[in-house]
């Protein structure tokens, strides 16, 4: 194989290097003697700032090459930003990471850590713990993605969240442990008692699907919003979990504090026990929120929403008149109908600068009548460039091909900036 190490010694001081060894086909034979390799000539870069390394899919690279590749990057005085993608690498253990994060937490320099671990069966509570005690209190950007890390439990994100709480100048977060079915509100209330203290957060992201979440741990989640008065981006992502009413009732007194946000995700996909009183309680919180530029709602599968609810999400669309960027789905909600469709473009109306549009209604009673009128608010935004609008399976809706067609042309001859619209009704 190519020797990589040679590679670097015989390269001028670079400040940046990327490895991407899936991208070059190499990711099957690439092993622990080829990451040491590596790492030897990585000396020959002192000033080195930012090392990213891509091994996803890799069988071979174990404790013995992490450990050496954490003791390089100890002697990097200058760098600041280590990305590792690690997705699928079998013989990544908890005794791997250990002994990386041994050498990495003395790094001086270090600002910034991006690791993925996603579907390393091997890693488990023990492995976070060591990662855990081997972040440096000057980071200030962690993202970490443990998904489908089926070992990982509320303990982890204990040990996880008792160093953060640490980390006093961290501004940017992300958390992912997609299908983690062992973590539940305990988790969550570990980390929002970390959030807590990190009144210097302005990007957060937490992403718990198929957990054991429920309006507990929302309400934790909550209070922890209250202290995060300087964060400007949020998103969250509990897909699937136990979440109903209470859930967001408790969410919403967080979302009033944060007078600076910019950009708001939020999924609720498949936390069936929500009704219009949930989505009442959150529009409250939504409608503080006056400076938002991008806003997602999912609430995909939450049958029991209804035109109420919608009264309420254009309720608070009414406030966000600097919006830009605007996703709504209710796909799968049966009952919302044409009136939900007239409730929710009332908020419609109030934008001033909106440039992409998406919702989805599939599956719902929306009719032509419903679709005729969210057309005619969109044509009032002269600054919009993209329109994606999914009404699949809503039978009552009888536009023709042909009369979609013609619909698309006349939204593309009243808007000038339109670059793209798409009109989904299968």
């Amino acid at each position: 194989m190519y020797d990589f190490g040679q590679a670097l010694k015989g390269l001028a001081c670079l400040k940046t290097i990327n490895l991407n060894f899936e991208a070059v086909g190499l990711y099957k034979v690439f092993t622990d003697e080829g990451l040491i390799n590596i790492c030897q000539g990585l000396r020959n870069h002192p000033s080195l700032r930012s090392f990213s390394l891509d091994c996803r899919r890799n069988e071979k690279i174990s404790r013995s090459g992490l450990e050496r590749l954490g003791q390089v990057l100890k002697t990097m005085l200058s760098l600041e930003a280590f990305k590792l993608n690690l997705f699928r690498c079998t013989g990544i253990c908890d005794e791997a990471i250990q002994a990386m994060m041994q050498s990495i937490q003395s790094s001086p320099s270090l600002k910034s850590l991006d690791f993925n671990f996603e579907e390393c069966q091997k890693i488990s509570d023990v492995g976070l713990r060591g990662l855990s005690q081997g972040l440096n209190p000057s980071l200030q950007s962690i993202k970490l993605s443990f998904s489908k890390c089926e070992m990982m439990t509320n303990k982890g994100l204990q040990s996880l969240g008792q160093s953060l709480a640490e980390i006093k100048d961290l501004r940017n977060l992300s958390l992912t442990y997609l299908e983690c079915s062992n973590i539940s509100d305990t988790g969550v209330g570990s980390i929002a008692e970390a959030l807590k203290k990190l009144v210097s957060l302005q990007s957060l992201r937490i992403e718990l699907t198929h957990c054991q979440v429920t309006g507990e741990g929302m309400q934790n989640l909550g209070q922890a919003l209250m202290s995060l008065g300087s964060l400007k981006h949020l998103s969250l992502n509990f897909q699937e979990n136990g979440i109903n009413d209470e859930g967001l009732q408790n969410l919403h007194e967080g979302l009033t504090r944060l007078m600076a946000l910019q950009s708001l995700c939020l999924n609720f996909k498949g936390n069936d026990e929500m009704t219009d009183m949930g989505i009442q309680s959150l529009g409250l919180g939504l409608r503080t929120l006056g400076g938002l530029k991008k806003m997602e709602l999912d609430f995909y599968s939450c049958q029991a929403i209804t035109d109420k609810g919608m009264k309420h999400v254009g309720l608070a669309l009414r406030n966000m008149v600097s919006l830009e960027e605007l996703k709504l789905s209710f796909y799968g909600c049966k009952e919302i109908t044409d009136k939900g469709m007239e409730k929710l473009c009332y908020g419609l109306k109030s934008f001033r600068a909106l440039q992409d549009i998406e919702l989805n209604f599939c599956s719902s009673k929306v009719s032509d009548y419903g679709l005729h009128c969210i057309t005619r608010v969109l044509e009032r935004h002269l600054f919009l460039k993209n329109i994606d609008l999914r009404f699949d399976y809503c039978k009552e809706i009888r536009k023709t091909r042909l009369k979609r067609e013609r619909f698309c042309k006349g939204l593309l001859s009243r808007l000038p900036y339109v670059k793209r619209i798409n009109v989904y009704c299968l």
